[in-house]
């Protein structure tokens, strides 16, 4: 199940669009954000694009990424969740805008305004997308990745 998850984390990485895992191009502000954020947490990975840094990381057997903007707010959260945490309007609107066989994962994840809202993973045969659903089911934002090009990444 961890290795499912580590491979399942690495799926995040470049989901995000996130291109750059050097943890020593990371600014110090951005890591003495994460450290102000989470004490007790290490970080496994640093990953970022122009807007948007991101911190993988294990805490009480967990698996979670956090984000932060260039300035090193903390804007959200985001741990791994079996469907079967996943509320019912959630799972019900997931599965009528999707095939739910290729819904691949699901996140808990807490906003810097403390809301609450789930992440969907949806792989299809020629995107990926991630998709953020309020807890009453309402499509809130979603990103659409090209398959081939997170798998030319996969390839290097």
């Amino acid at each position: 199940m961890k290795k499912l998850v580590g491979i399942s984390l690495l799926f995040v990485f470049f989901l995000f669009g996130l291109n750059v895992s050097a943890f020593n191009d990371v600014p110090q502000k951005i890591k003495q954000a994460f450290s102000d954020k989470f004490e007790d947490a290490e970080p496994s990975q640093w990953d970022f694009n122009e807007k948007i840094y991101v911190a993988y990381f294990e805490e009480g057997g967990d698996f979670f990424y956090a984000r932060f903007d260039a300035e090193g707010n903390w804007t959200e959260t985001g741990k791994f969740i079996s469907e079967d945490e996943v509320n019912e309007k959630v799972l019900t609107a997931a599965s009528e805008m999707f095939n739910p066989v290729d819904i691949t994962e699901y996140y808990e994840v807490t906003n810097s305004k403390g809301s609450k809202a789930y992440m969907v993973l949806v792989d299809q045969v020629e995107e990926r997308k991630m998709v953020i659903f309020s807890k009453d089911g309402k499509m809130v934002r979603s990103e659409v990745f090209a398959v081939q090009l997170l798998d030319d990444i996969d390839q290097n």
